[in-house]
């Protein structure tokens, strides 16, 4: 950082809102005591126009920024209890749906300032030569660069929104289709089954085989609809998945992934809202993985395909091509359409914010802004590249190391998992027929306890808490799952660390933040059985091995 800046007190002056001026929060964590004292005197120096507060260890600095996040850190180079680096990364995992407050480095050692910096710190700074215009520039350079990552998370979540409201009709009809054989299909199962029980009880000595013929056909025509049942309710847990995914505007939500994927999402979310303006072709051959936030490629990719069918007319002939490949450690998502393309005095402009040749502004204006954007935050590129014959191509490119990384946790291996019928399990869920379906799949192999309600299930505990798991559905209408966790917290507290939480919706703001503050797993609605035999038994085998 430079020192030869001799800004005025003026320069830097706290923001103001409808009651006047705002101090900046200030949090300095670890460092001498000399060195706090220091950056305490230089600052409030200008009362009033900052609120400090110290913290010695990083542990102490961690609860004090969940409680009310600051609008920056000084952070020392070294700390008691854990690296500076080490505490970043907690940091940024203590709110991980709200930016990263701006942080600058302090202390004397030059190589871990850069890797602090490397790990996403904004500054450093040297306290035994700083001035106190050094030190407010930094708290104000730190203070508009939080508030801009804050404005650049509502853009994302207003394009994210409004993409939405462009893809509901056409996952309405999507859902619709396959409920509306399952429906049937279990409409007839119950009639079946009812006629079936009638030619079982009319088994004859007399006429034996045309009774079981009958008997045999039912039984075909059964297993025929329970096949097709479970393949729409199949799709329909796929496309809300999907959907649930990229609605999720949380940051830090990165995993392992590839293009034919994004591009598969992108294609099945969009179908259904194109197909009638035009034909859809899709050509995937084999890409690289790597790690990546999904729902923002997914989003680029949707971006991309609403832009390429608002360029057709719907006459004949007219198509978007979806396309993958490998261009050594590179991969590439390419999205071409034969529509009126993008003439040559516009190119320079259209990722350009609030840009738009849309007349009829159904757009928010920021769409290949921010996808444009969000390849970068993976180290690609997203450019325009014209048609010869007409119309427009827009290639996504990633590569192999985006710079990216998914958080380490342990799953068992398959041969790993088992489970124990001594192993009690109690099941809290306040649909009657959910509740149903947990006893047929767990009860074979588990001690299973069925409450509907959090009240009836802390009655249950207060009798007796022996129970290795607790499932529990976050919303209730009666105790739901969070008042019911921080009850057991305060009277059950080992029984609270084996709650699993399981939810079928999206989450509002104070649940999503209780629910990132706990280490309990959050299993998603709907489970097939399998899948939930396999997730209990491993969740058991980790409380074992704790």
């Amino acid at each position: 950082m430079s020192h030869g800046s001799n800004l005025g007190a003026h320069a830097v002056s706290p923001y103001r809102d409808e009651a006047g001026p705002v101090p900046a929060r200030v949090l300095v964590v670890g460092g001498e005591k000399g060195e706090r004292e220091r950056l305490r005197f230089l600052l409030e120096e200008d009362a009033g126009a900052y609120e400090l507060e110290s913290c010695s260890t990083a542990a102490e600095a961690l609860a004090t920024a969940r409680a009310c996040v600051p609008d920056c850190l000084f952070v020392a180079v070294q700390l008691p209890d854990l690296s500076s680096a080490e505490f970043l990364k907690h940091l940024a995992a203590a709110n991980p749906s709200r930016p990263l407050p701006p942080v600058i480095v302090f202390g004397a050692d030059p190589r871990g300032s850069g890797e602090n910096i490397r790990l996403g710190a904004q500054d450093s700074i040297d306290l035994a030569t700083a001035t106190r215009e050094d030190l407010m520039r930094s708290v104000a350079h730190a203070r508009e660069r939080l508030a801009s990552l804050e404005l650049r998370q509502r853009l994302d979540l207003a394009e994210r929104l409004a993409t939405l409201g462009r893809l509901a009709a056409g996952v309405a009809h999507e859902i619709n289709n396959p409920a509306a054989y399952a429906l049937a299909n279990l409409s007839q199962l119950r009639e079946r089954t009812r006629l079936l029980r009638a030619s079982l009880g009319g088994l004859t000595e007399a006429r034996p085989e045309a009774s079981l013929a009958e008997v045999e056909s039912s039984l075909d025509e059964i297993e025929e609809m329970v096949v097709d049942s479970l393949e729409g309710v199949t799709r329909i847990a796929t496309i809300v998945g999907e959907l649930q995914q990229f609605a999720r505007s949380r940051p830090h939500e990165n995993a392992w992934t590839d293009l034919c994927e994004v591009a598969r999402i992108a294609v099945r979310l969009t179908k259904n809202r194109i197909r009638h303006r035009c034909e859809v072709h899709t050509q995937l051959n084999p890409t690289r993985r790597f790690v990546a936030d999904q729902g923002k490629l997914v989003q680029v990719a949707i971006n991309l395909i609403d832009n390429a069918c608002k360029a057709m007319t719907g006459a004949p002939g007219d198509a978007i091509t979806v396309s993958t490949g490998v261009d050594g450690d590179v991969s590439w998502l390419s999205i071409e359409d034969n529509g009126h393309g993008v003439s040559e005095d516009l190119r320079s402009k259209i990722f350009e914010p609030f840009f738009t040749t849309d007349e009829r502004r159904t757009g928010t204006g920021l769409g290949l802004t921010l996808s444009r954007e969000y390849a970068q935050r993976h180290r690609g590129s997203l450019d325009f590249e014209p048609r010869a014959s007409g119309g427009s191509r827009f290639v996504l490119r990633v590569p192999r190391d985006t710079g990216l990384s998914v958080p380490v946790s342990r799953v068992p291996r398959r041969s790993e998992v088992r489970a124990a019928a001594s192993n009690r399990v109690l099941v809290v869920d306040d649909e009657p027929a959910v509740l149903r379906a947990y006893r047929r799949v767990l009860s074979p192999t588990y001690a299973v306890t069925l409450v509907n309600n959090g009240h009836e299930a802390l009655q249950k505990i207060h009798h007796s808490d022996d129970f290795d798991a607790v499932i529990c559905d976050i919303n209730m209408p009666q105790l739901g799952g969070v008042d019911f966790y921080r009850q057991l917290e305060l009277n059950h507290p080992e029984l609270a660390r084996r709650v699993v939480f399981c939810s079928g919706g999206v989450f509002g703001e104070e649940t999503r933040e209780f629910i990132e503050s706990t280490r309990n797993p959050v299993w998603h609605k709907p489970l097939e059985p399998q899948a939930l035999l396999d997730a209990l038994a491993s969740f058991l085998n980790l409380q074992r091995s704790a």
